[in-house]
């Protein structure tokens, strides 16, 4: 299954800014990600490749759910950020 990531919503203290470039877009509202989470049918069985985790808004919900998420990011701002995220979780063993 493949699930395609949000970057981090408005007022949560990251200090950078997203880049456009990157193609980076801010997810505002946590219920979207709530219904993508509903909408995949991610199984326990499952591993799921996100891409663009950014933050880890998406992904947090995806480690729950999933036996593992693979995530693939090109931002290395992001990357410190979701790889922080995770290891704060205790998912950094299905990531």
């Amino acid at each position: 299954k493949v699930a395609l990531g949000a970057q981090a919503a408005p007022g949560q203290g990251y200090n950078f800014s997203f880049d456009k470039t990157f193609g980076q877009h801010i997810l505002k509202n946590p219920l979207v990600v709530q219904q993508i989470i509903e909408k995949s049918g991610i199984k326990p069985t499952d591993v799921v490749l996100e891409i663009g985790p950014g933050t880890g808004n998406l992904t947090a919900s995806l480690l729950e759910r999933s036996k593992k998420t693979i995530a693939v990011e090109i931002d290395p701002r992001m990357i410190a950020e979701v790889t922080k995220r995770v290891n704060k979780l205790g998912y950094q063993h299905k990531f």
